[in-house]
């Protein structure tokens, strides 16, 4: 049996957190192959999202650490990773909603790279942008992008002037997951999410995997940490700044 980590950094999600976590467990996934876990550490909430976690782990197999100090949620998921011990890691949202597919579709992605000898791997998927009551707005997240994205691999290249592999829909294998921890990401003297550069680290080290269907409700809540990213309302210079974090991002890659 393979064990599979969902990796949640939350704070003051106690509006939505629970439908999300019951979606994480309603997965349709053979059970007898598959031991999941949810990994959360919470970031320092002021409202009641701890005792609603440790209500929902005397049902369901939840890892809960409620101690850390408040990190942001990038340097959070990060630290997660250093935490859960599993074969496949994934990122989740505390807001969202897992439609029930999601995770058989990333084993099988998963099985089908590591069949062609592929070691170094990251899958990722679209998403449906949802209002903050969680239905759909017929929107998928990455829109035009994914015409962009040749033969379900994202390149490295494509990377350096967009965004593409969120979070929230983001998977990689623990041979990944080694080499990041090996990386100093909280200690980057710039600001970086921890999704784009562990995008970037992936297609530079081995493969980044695109499943071209939604696997998820992207809540977007206004009160989102980062929210759907849309950079077609961004200045000039918000472009500059944001292509200069990546080249950064890059140098210290190929050091």
């Amino acid at each position: 049996m393979k064990n599979i980590a969902v990796l949640m950094s939350t704070y003051n999600g106690k509006k939505y957190i629970e439908k999300q976590i019951i979606s994480i467990f309603n997965q349709n996934y053979d059970v007898s192959r598959w031991n999941l876990t949810l990994y959360v550490r919470d970031d320092g909430s002021s409202d009641n999202t701890q005792s609603i976690i440790t209500q929902l782990a005397l049902k369901y197999n939840i890892h809960a650490d409620f101690n850390g100090p408040n990190l942001g949620f990038a340097k959070s998921f990060y630290t997660l990773l250093a935490d859960a011990d599993a074969d496949y890691y994934f990122f989740s949202d505390q807001d969202d909603i897992w439609l029930p597919n999601k995770l058989s579709l990333f084993l099988d992605r998963f099985t089908k790279i590591e069949n062609q000898n592929e070691q170094n791997i990251g899958v990722f998927s679209d998403a449906w942008v949802a209002d903050a009551a969680g239905i759909s707005t017929g929107q998928k997240l990455l829109e035009a992008r994914s015409s962009r994205i040749k033969n379900e691999q994202l390149s490295f290249m494509n990377q350096l002037f967009e965004f593409y592999a969120q979070g929230a829909s983001m998977a990689i294998n623990k041979h990944v997951v080694e080499k990041l921890l090996l990386l100093p990401f909280t200690e980057l003297p710039f600001k970086e999410s921890h999704d784009h550069f562990i995008g970037l680290v992936v297609s530079y080290i081995g493969q980044m995997n695109y499943i071209d269907e939604p696997t998820l409700l992207y809540r977007q809540s206004g009160n989102n940490v980062y929210g759907a990213r849309n950079v077609s309302h961004k200045t000039i210079v918000n472009r500059i700044q944001s292509i200069s974090s990546r080249i950064q991002t890059v140098q210290l890659l190929l050091l």
